[in-house]
């Protein structure tokens, strides 16, 4: 019987789940920017202000404490979600975006989320997309 018990604690430790469980639990997001590109990994400059001369855009995230688990960047306009894209996080310590299309036509308020699989929100950045100023 003890020998059972031994094995089935020791068993529960080196488990998978119990070791991303033990690993996120200092598990948060470092950085989570907007960005006109993505060189080497790291966002090209960031801003919460947008025109409609950038026709696209990049959600940039750095994740720690987050291996083998799957993240989502949601992207919202308009409070009213647009794209929902899958990250699957294959380290420690992770960089991540995602790339949105902006129609020159979807002027306003902007936000992405990382949501992890539970669907809790791990950050929120907004930014608004304008129409040039002349």
């Amino acid at each position: 019987m003890l020998r059972f018990v031994m094995f089935f604690v020791v068993s529960l430790f080196l488990s998978p789940s119990f070791l991303i469980a033990a690993e996120s639990a200092d598990a948060k997001v470092m950085r989570a920017i907007f960005t006109p590109g993505v060189k080497d990994f790291e966002p090209m400059g960031s801003s919460n202000y947008f025109y409609t001369t950038c026709a696209q855009l990049y959600f940039f995230t750095e994740l720690y404490g987050f291996k083998g688990q799957v993240l989502k960047h949601r992207w919202f306009y308009n409070d009213k979600m647009v794209s929902e894209v899958k990250v699957t996080v294959r380290s420690h310590l992770w960089r991540a975006s995602t790339k949105k299309s902006l129609p020159k036509s979807w002027v306003g308020d902007w936000r992405a989320e990382v949501v992890n699989a539970a669907g809790v929100v791990l950050a929120s950045k907004h930014f608004e997309y304008r129409n040039l100023p002349y």
